[in-house]
């Protein structure tokens, strides 16, 4: 599985950065097995936090596994992957970034 299969099956596409695409590579292949019919609405960041939303209900196991994705973003930096990442905020902008991409994006840890 690829990022492209994945868009192949998002109808309103994926918003994600660099840092968090193995997170739905591993994702989609776990759902894909959980059920093989399963299409995506939207694959976004929102304030910070993954938001994996299907265009129509699944099982439990699906959705334990979405929930499970998206708490393992709250570590993982957008940008690299890096896995000391923090919610941080710029302005009124949140993303969840390691130290090093904070700085860069001059983006402090959300107090």
């Amino acid at each position: 599985m690829d990022i492209d299969s994945i868009r192949a099956r998002c109808s309103s596409g994926i918003s994600v950065d660099e840092g968090w695409r193995p997170l739905l590579i591993t994702l989609d292949a776990a759902l894909t097995e959980a059920d093989p019919e399963l299409r995506y609405l939207t694959i976004s960041q929102k304030y910070g936090r993954l938001s994996v939303i299907l265009t129509s209900d699944t099982n439990e196991e699906a959705r334990q596994l979405i929930r499970d994705a998206e708490e393992a973003a709250l570590k993982t930096c957008e940008m690299c992957g890096d896995n000391t990442a923090t919610l941080c905020q710029r302005g009124s902008w949140l993303r969840t970034l390691c130290p090093s991409c904070a700085a860069e994006q001059k983006y402090v840890v959300k107090t």
